[in-house]
């Protein structure tokens, strides 16, 4: 954003000489599509079309996703790799990235396609996989969520996403906004904590230091990998350290 925050995180899938695939959080569209035609203007080189409602992503996600028939044709595609094939008679676009920290596979295609494509997973007996396991998945990788871990008021800096930001290359909307963020620095980080005891918490929770009102949580939930309960929240600079003890309130 123009004041560095963060609108969304995405993968920009450059299918043609002059065409991008968009692919982003299925929150919040009409915010992102604003955005993108406010820079495109009345530029007529570049068109923008919205295909959400007309297409379906399946991600396959799991260390024996190799084994799948349907994706035998694209198990050579390096990590972050894509390639447009077809599984049965679907056309898909399938790309070897995902959202659990698995190694896997998202495959898109048309929506009319979305049962039979679903089916034909299934039948080699994939099992389904809802929004609060994904969520497990993705907080045990240090997956932040936008919307929730971070969003248009948070910079990438302080969400710990600095290593993406290259400031010395050309201009680009908000270059000036992190070049003024880093030179002053931040005051607060995200970080990731694991609570001691049975409690789990949630969202919008307090964080609490000496007494002292210090933070929030952005994600929390239980880790069944680890056996713990696990969440990440922004906390003052001084104590985004390793070991530092904080209480949250539930």
């Amino acid at each position: 954003m123009e004041n560095g925050g963060i609108l969304d995180d995405l993968w920009a899938y450059r299918v043609g000489a002059d065409q991008y695939l968009l692919v982003w959080n299925a929150s919040n569209i009409e915010q992102k599509l604003d955005w993108l035609h406010r820079w495109a203007g009345s530029d007529p080189d570049i068109i923008i079309v919205n295909t959400s409602l007309d297409t379906v992503m399946v991600a396959v996600q799991g260390p024996s996703v190799h084994q799948l028939k349907n994706l035998e044709s694209v198990s050579h595609l390096p990590h972050f790799g894509f390639t447009q094939t077809k599984i049965g008679d679907i056309s898909v676009f399938v790309s070897r990235t995902g959202y659990t920290g698995e190694d896997g596979f998202e495959v898109i295609a048309d929506a009319v396609k979305a049962l039979p494509l679903w089916e034909s997973f299934m039948a080699e007996g994939v099992k389904p996989c809802g929004l609060g396991a994904r969520d497990s998945l993705r907080m045990e990788a240090g997956m932040m969520l936008c919307g929730l871990d971070m969003d248009t008021s948070t910079n990438p800096f302080e969400a710990g996403l600095g290593w993406l930001v290259d400031l010395g290359k050309g201009d680009f909307v908000g270059k000036s906004a992190l070049l003024e963020i880093k030179r002053q620095g931040v005051k607060r980080k995200l970080v990731g904590f694991q609570i001691d005891g049975r409690e789990i918490a949630r969202s919008g929770y307090k964080v609490v230091k000496d007494g002292k009102e210090v933070g929030e949580v952005t994600s929390a939930g239980p880790s069944p990998t680890l056996g713990i309960n696990i969440g990440f929240a922004y906390v003052p600079i001084e104590l985004a350290t390793l070991g530092t003890e904080i209480e949250i309130v539930i």
